[in-house]
């Protein structure tokens, strides 16, 4: 039995040298093939260097590509019984199908058991396509050929059956997703591409569909603990399943874009022996793709795996990427284990702290963002963020954590000067009425407000006048608002992150011009006109931001 470190030197030279592996493995089936079954059998990166990789040239004429990016993919869907894989155009997606349904026939002259394999694709024409690649393939190869591998179904198009011996089969069946296939039950299950653009990425109605039947008939057809289902794809809209904490919980999930960034902060192709960096570098300026049938793909969908809604987005992801310092501190609020193990500390204040907060309770979650202002280079610094996830607004039961509780707290911590807030359903009316925290000042969102919130995140965008936490979950949600001002609605949320870092942002403008002495800045209509010297603090020389910890707030690096 072969060592797991003689696999892996084996493996490596594939990845570095191929046509000497090649050779050597040669050498082993032809000398001792019980030992070449082995090492293809135990590792699924051996067989696809050997016999697949061999079939391949066969069918495609002598090229075959390897290199560490398809022994990595292999490797990941050998270790994994349940997985999503997205990946960039031409990257070996369905074909490491291909080559795991040719893996699991191989497997099977010893294993001799009756196996169901299930091909998914968007349409059954789709599927029906890769179950026929597949029998090519496996007509080309040599190997197969050798030791009499029957084809039982040569004649058929959404349907091919092997065998070794006659009496155990393994089926591959095609299928379209939106099929049909309740009630049925395999070990294997492959889905190809499943997911369809839908013409308006904020409405997913097809994403929607298939997602529910994923979840409704996919899913229930793997056996039991032995049985795999793998998912391929290209991203559609924020709505996808990978993206999609709850539905894709179940799943080891691997992205895996064109162009990577190495740890010196260089980018790198991450499959050179194929697509070189350079050929896609110059692909990216012009942001399309044209196939040979004439077809244009967008580039960052179709090879930096960016669903089409980014694309669609208000704000430019590179922008807000830059506004984003991941060394800044999310001081955490109320955190018992912070207060038990620090002293109590009242910070002096320095800088006014202003914060925003969108509401939501139920559908949606409610966002909560802090952020410090330097006047002197009108400057947003984000210290907090927060999302009330199922928290009430408030509460008779004195130990029910609620919303209120929660901004009540934070605004003695941060000492916020002001709190700007959504409040065009009213839910805070008799809150406001009380004057319970009167630093809220309410705001109805309107058209107009929309754009101008939008127009001033925007400004400051990729500039040194606002930097950002790095939490994925706000910056996703900031690239939900789309170009008309509509919002993508996900598991994540509705874009709340905008409504609450854009209204900081809207009244940070108009303090802005309260200050200033010479000019002013008229707001109407959505139309922003900036004018006027630097702001003229009235608040004293600057001493630097807040570097120590609040009483009760864990600081914690994103």
């Amino acid at each position: 039995m072969p060592s797991q470190e003689t696999i892996e030197n084996l493996v490596n030279l594939a990845t570095e040298d191929w046509e000497v592996f090649s050779e050597v493995m040669k050498s082993y089936l032809v000398e001792d093939f019980n030992y070449f079954y082995n090492l293809t059998y135990l590792d699924f990166r051996l067989f696809v260097f050997t016999i697949y990789a061999w079939a391949v040239q066969e069918f495609e004429n002598g090229t075959w590509c390897g290199g560490k990016y398809i022994a990595e993919s292999a490797a990941f869907m050998q270790n994994n019984k349940w997985t999503m894989f997205i990946g960039a155009r031409g990257h070996w997606k369905s074909m490491r199908f291909y080559a795991y349904v040719m893996w699991i026939i191989w497997k099977n002259l010893h294993d001799a058991r009756h196996e169901r394999i299930f091909y998914y694709s968007y349409k059954t024409t789709q599927s029906r396509d890769h179950v026929n690649l597949i029998k090519d393939l496996i007509k080309n190869s040599k190997i197969f050929e050798a030791f009499e591998l029957q084809d039982r179904k040569s004649g058929a198009d959404t349907l091919a059956i092997y065998s070794w011996d006659g009496r155990h089969n393994i089926s591959i069946k095609a299928f379209g997703i939106l099929e049909s296939t309740r009630g049925k039950h395999g070990r294997y299950v492959l889905v190809d591409d499943p997911l369809k653009d839908d013409a308006n990425p904020s409405k997913p109605t097809k994403v929607m569909e298939i997602k529910r039947l994923l979840k409704d008939v996919v899913e229930s057809i793997p056996a039991p603990e032995l049985g795999e289902l793998h998912i391929v794809g290209t991203p559609m809209s924020s709505f996808d399943p990978w993206y999609d904490k709850v539905a894709s919980k179940k799943y080891e999930i691997s992205f895996n874009p064109a162009i990577t960034i190495d740890k010196d902060g260089n980018e790198q192709a991450i499959w050179p022996e194929r697509f070189s960096l350079e050929w896609l570098q110059e692909q990216r300026e012009t942001g399309f793709i044209e196939t040979t049938n004439g077809n244009l793909f967008s580039f960052a969908q179709e090879y930096l795996c960016e669903p089409r809604s980014i694309h669609n987005s208000f704000f430019d992801k590179k922008k807000l990427e830059k506004s984003i310092d991941s060394s800044l501190i999310d001081w955490d609020v109320a955190d018992p284990h912070f207060v038990a193990e620090h002293e109590k500390f009242t910070p002096s204040v320095i800088y006014p702290v202003f914060a925003g907060l969108d509401l939501g309770k139920k559908k949606h979650p409610s966002h909560f963002a802090v952020f410090q202002y330097l006047p002197d280079h009108d400057k947003l610094i984000q210290i907090h963020s927060h999302w009330f996830e199922h928290i009430n607004y408030t509460s008779e039961d004195e130990d029910e954590p609620t919303q209120l509780k929660y901004i009540k707290n934070a605004v003695k911590y941060f000492n916020i000067s002001k709190i700007i807030f959504d409040n065009t359903r009213g839910e805070f009316e008799t809150i406001i009425e009380r004057n319970e925290v009167p630093q809220l000042e309410p705001r109805s969102i309107s058209r107009n407000s929309k754009v101008s919130m939008a127009v001033e995140i925007e400004n400051r965008l990729g500039t040194e006048k606002l930097k950002l936490l790095s939490e994925e979950r706000q910056k996703s949600q900031l690239l939900a608002l789309q170009a008309d001002l509509s919002a993508i609605a996900t598991s994540q949320g509705h874009a709340d992150s905008f409504t609450s870092i854009g209204l900081v942002c809207l009244y940070v403008a108009k303090f802005r011009i309260a200050y200033n002495g010479n000019q002013t800045l008229k707001i109407s209509s959505g139309n922003i006109r900036r004018a006027g010297e630097k702001f003229k603090s009235t608040m004293g020389k600057p001493q630097g931001l807040l570097r120590h910890n609040p009483s009760g707030f864990k600081q914690k690096r994103m």
